[in-house]
């Protein structure tokens, strides 16, 4: 099966850390970004197969990050979940990318997993997360 490709855009580090040990943990392959402008440059090369997604970041915040992607015929395909905490940002994106793919922080792992399996299939491996069941903050 070949490698699924997540990038991972989060201005904290133990959110990106959460978040990379749950997607390995299900066989994905994770990449992180702290900001929006690092992630246009690395979506680029990489072509992740999902993008997840805060929505508040220095630089350049989720909204824009999204609107970039649309405006790319070659990007626009590529699935996004957006997890975050600001709810009127969430409202707005959620016209772009589907209620569905919109999480409030703090956020349940399975259901963000199980939306991410149902967008790009499983990952490589299954193996169950060490938090699994549980709510995480971020």
């Amino acid at each position: 099966m070949a490698d699924k490709r997540i990038l991972v855009v989060e201005d904290h580090s133990s959110v990106r850390t959460l978040f990379r040990v749950i997607l390995e943990s299900e066989g994905y392959r994770v990449s992180e970004a702290e900001d929006g402008d690092t992630a246009l440059e690395m979506v680029e090369s990489l072509r992740p197969h999902l993008i997840l997604l805060d929505l508040m970041m220095p630089r350049l915040d989720g909204e824009r990050v999204i609107q970039e992607l649309q405006e790319k015929t070659e990007l626009r395909s590529t699935p996004v979940i957006v997890v975050s905490a600001k709810e009127e940002a969430m409202d707005r994106v959620t016209e772009v990318i589907g209620q569905e793919n919109v999480f409030g922080k703090p956020f349940d792992e399975e259901q963000v997993i199980g939306r991410v399996k149902e967008l790009i299939g499983p990952g490589g491996k299954t193996s169950s997360s060490p938090w699994k069941g549980e709510t995480r903050r971020g």
